[in-house]
């Protein structure tokens, strides 16, 4: 009964997984692949339906299903009628809605007479999943950390793969093995792919070749698994990295590596990449939307801005300290630039600012200018900032066009423009726009990317007060104190200082008297340098 039983779990798994693939596919619209699946489906689910049969006795026993070939036949003829009316989406349903279900509880049955912890090992947990694949898990600072879906692992790879896969690519190299799902479900969207994953664990590829698929994605001779302790390894491997090529990281093969400036590195390479990845659609409809409904572009104001001193202002807590003295600047040789999150502060406190930049292509941002939609201020906007700006704002509007930015580039191109570096961030956009346009002296306020005092942001700007710190890193500020900040605000910093470091013909300022240091800026108070 052991072997029936266990025989029985992994045709009922990977039953389960072709019917995941399967909906996928109907979903899309890819019919064809769908029905080919269906029919493997079908046949194999016909010869299990005799094991269920044969073990109906002790499944029934479980009460977790009771075996009726009567609601069997039922389900199967709904699906071969749907297939037959050729109704595509009823069948997907039934897949996903009937027969997976029914195969689930079957497999909760079985699972029954089948330990859920397989085996213990000195760093990690192997666990059974309900569909009868297997999860690795580790144990760190107490609680578990899975390196793979607890449900359905080979799927939740499936999905990750595709939002790694860009047809222009044709080779990969991924930090962080695990199981392999993830790279083995890669080489499996695409046969011909060149990939490379560098693993710093033993333990976990010798796991990968007991209990996952290591096996299946070293079958093809164009796929590489190389143990890489230091990673010394993958570095040399990226810096050979092409144009054609791509560096994916499974994320909870990261979050195991021990704190390191490697390690925070490749934190900041992940936050960028997913940011990217994740608002591409985004960007393409604000792009489009923000041509028909900006006309100008910032080339037009470059006379007004060359030669001068540039204050970039900020949200960062310190904001507070010092703002009101930007009433003092002399307008005559300055131009004052606010990030849009501070815009409705310094209209409400009368700052005299000449200019706002807005980056953010989500909706959510469109607060900055609740209120103040009627001001002349002059917006400029990043190409692919969320369009409601553009459609709303009456007053004067400009485009800026951004590297690493297909269509933004070529808009420029066309203009014999330039475009700026994004580097991140609002105020990382403001900075070399100030650059490229002329200005001789930029001097930055409130630009603390950290948490100074424990505050997120100035006052009357955004989100004041930190909900959590478990995440958070500590640095010295500017005065040798110990202050909070992120992933992201430090990839900032360190983007600002790599940017500016070989900028000889502007003189840069941090006026922003807190927060963290920025090499290649000079810490001032404010007062000391107004002009």
């Amino acid at each position: 009964m052991n072997d029936s039983i266990q025989k029985l779990f992994y045709e009922n798994q990977k039953i389960l997984q072709l019917i995941d693939y399967a909906v996928t596919h109907f979903h899309v619209q890819n019919f064809d692949r769908g029905l080919r699946l269906g029919n493997v489906i079908l046949k194999q689910f016909e010869e299990l339906v005799k094991d269920y049969v044969d073990l109906s006795e002790e499944l029934n026993k479980t009460g977790m299903i009771v075996i009726d070939v009567q609601q069997i036949n039922g389900i199967l003829m709904d699906i071969l009628k749907a297939q037959q009316d050729m109704d595509y989406i009823l069948l997907a349903d039934l897949y996903q809605l009937q027969l997976a279900p029914y195969i689930e509880a079957v497999q909760q049955a079985v699972f029954q007479f089948i330990p859920e912890e397989v085996e213990q090992f000195d760093h990690y947990d192997i666990e059974f999943c309900t569909n009868g694949e297997y999860t690795l898990v580790k144990e760190v600072d107490g609680k578990k950390l899975y390196l793979h879906s607890n449900h359905k692992p080979m799927y939740a790879a499936f999905e990750l793969a595709k939002s790694w896969y860009k047809q222009e690519k044709s080779k990969y190299v991924i930090f962080g093995f695990g199981l392999g799902y993830h790279a083995h479900m890669l080489g499996a969207l695409d046969e011909t792919l060149e990939i490379t994953v560098f693993e710093m664990d033993q333990e976990v590829i010798a796991l990968s070749d007991k209990y996952g698929v290591k096996e299946a994605f070293l079958a093809n001779p164009k796929h590489k698994l190389i143990y890489d302790k230091d990673q010394s390894k993958l570095l040399n491997e990226l810096s050979k990295l092409t144009e054609n090529g791509a560096f994916v990281i499974h994320y909870p093969s990261l979050q195991l590596m021990e704190s390191s400036d490697l390690k925070i590195k490749l934190e900041n390479y992940f936050i960028q990449y997913s940011s990217v990845e994740n608002q591409a659609s985004l960007m393409i409809g604000n792009f489009r939307e923000n041509q028909a409904n900006v006309p100008n572009t910032v080339y037009e104001l470059k006379d007004k801005w060359k030669g001068k001193t540039a204050y970039i202002v900020a949200a960062g807590p310190s904001l507070d300290y010092n703002f009101e003295q930007l009433k003092r600047v002399n307008k005559e040789n300055s131009i004052i630039i606010a990030v849009g999150t501070v815009f409705r502060k310094m209209v409400k406190e009368q700052i005299p600012i000449d200019y706002v930049v807005i980056s953010d292509a989500n909706v959510r941002v469109r607060r900055q200018i609740n209120g103040v939609e009627n001001q002349q201020i002059p917006l400029l906007l990043l190409s692919t900032t969320n369009y409601r700006f553009g459609r709303d704002y009456q007053g004067p509007k400009y485009l800026i066009y951004q590297d690493d930015y297909v269509l933004a580039e070529e808009a420029a191109k066309k203009l014999n423009g330039f475009t700026c570096k994004v580097g991140g961030s609002v105020s990382t956009v403001a900075l070399d726009l100030a650059v490229k346009m002329g200005c001789k002296k930029i001097i930055t306020i409130g630009l603390d990317l950290a948490y100074t005092n424990n505050y997120v942001h100035a006052s009357d700007t955004s989100r004041r007060n930190i909900s959590d710190v478990k995440n958070l890193r500590v640095i010295k500020d500017i005065y040798g104190k110990e202050v909070y900040t992120t992933c992201s605000m430090d990839k900032y910093r360190e983007w600002i200082e790599e940017h500016i470091k070989n900028i000889k013909h502007v003189e840069f300022y941090n006026a922003t008297e807190g927060g963290a240091n920025i090499r290649g800026m000079k810490n001032v108070l404010l007062k000391d340098v107004i002009e």
